[in-house]
């Protein structure tokens, strides 16, 4: 039942299974981390840290009580809790988890490991705006999480004004995503993701080259993609919605009315979304539609209300 609500359409009628089901299973990791599905999925950041954050622990009584390997411990939970934690503004907690994923890969060096590595840096480097330790992904023969590391790279040399070391990690990037689309293996989402995360990175090389049209015509394609793509659940694949960064680029290009619907179109993917809602709320605040700025910003305002540091949007009046 889990699974088949763990979309935003249809995440309400999960919560009874997902309530149930962590009475029932208090001791399986797997168990107690099924109940965040229907969590992210409405944005319920603060219940998807409780249940993730047990699902871990109780993954690592397991491998003491047995002696198992570290490879035994639960690094899809482990993700979740740190996604959540970016959510909430609590990036202390958020980087303390990755550190120690990064211990993980080191101990395990297993292509699993990689891959949830991969994830987190990420979403580590999108969220923050800060890099982490890389590469692991990068070496990895799974090619999904070369493309997420190259990625992060370029990101981050962006995030610090690096074009030309963002340029090597797009280059990097487009031929890890060209490896996706010619593995006959290669699920459609796989291909997607890949597709989107090679226009974004492209998109925001065009713009900090000052070429805002073909920038903003990049994401807009990219938009398109996923648009089209099912509903997905947890963290996204697409690891900086495009909706999202289409809406911050078309609030950069003063063109708020555009950037509202975008930023509504990447809520209903993703509920709750921090950075979406603060991109709404800039939106609206800039357009005078007040109603739907106080509504997001109450939304903040709950979501940061343990942030480190308090990170309301300007537009919400911190």
């Amino acid at each position: 039942m889990i699974h088949s609500y763990d979309d935003p359409v249809h995440a309400p009628l999960g919560l009874r299974a997902a309530r149930v089901y962590a009475d029932i299973a208090p001791a399986a990791s797997h168990a107690q981390h099924m109940i965040s599905h229907i969590y992210v999925a409405l944005g319920r950041w603060e219940d998807s840290v409780e249940s993730n954050a047990k699902s871990f622990e109780v993954s690592r009584e397991r491998r003491e009580r047995q002696s198992l390997g570290v490879d035994a411990l639960n690094y899809h939970s482990l993700q979740w809790l740190q996604y959540s934690y970016l959510q909430l503004g609590r990036f202390e907690q958020a980087r303390r988890l990755l550190d120690d994923m990064e211990r993980y890969v080191v101990e395990s060096d297993s292509l699993r490991a990689r891959w949830y590595h991969a994830h987190m840096r990420a979403a580590w480097v999108v969220e923050s705006g800060r890099d982490a330790p890389g590469g692991h992904g990068a070496a990895s023969d799974r090619k999904s999480a070369q493309a997420l590391d190259h990625f992060a790279t370029g990101w981050a040399a962006l995030e610090s004004d690096d074009p030309e070391a963002a340029a090597r990690a797009y280059e990097s990037l487009a031929a890890a995503t060209e490896a996706i689309l010619d593995d006959p293996e290669a699920s459609d989402r796989a291909r997607d993701d890949a597709r989107v995360l090679t226009k974004l990175l492209r998109a925001r090389l065009e713009l900090a080259a000052g070429e805002e049209q073909i920038g903003l015509s990049l994401l807009a394609e990219a938009a398109d993609i996923e648009t089209a793509m099912p509903l997905d659940f947890g963290p996204p694949g697409i690891i900086k919605p495009s909706h999202e960064l289409y809406g911050e680029a078309l609030l950069a290009a003063d063109q708020p009315g555009e950037a509202l619907a975008h930023f509504q179109a990447a809520l209903e993917r993703a509920p709750r979304r921090s950075q979406s809602l603060a991109g709404l709320a800039r939106a609206a605040h800039a357009v005078g539609e007040t109603e739907i700025a106080d509504r997001a910003c109450g939304e903040l305002e709950s979501i940061f209300a343990r942030a480190e540091p308090a990170r309301l949007p300007a537009a919400c009046g911190s």
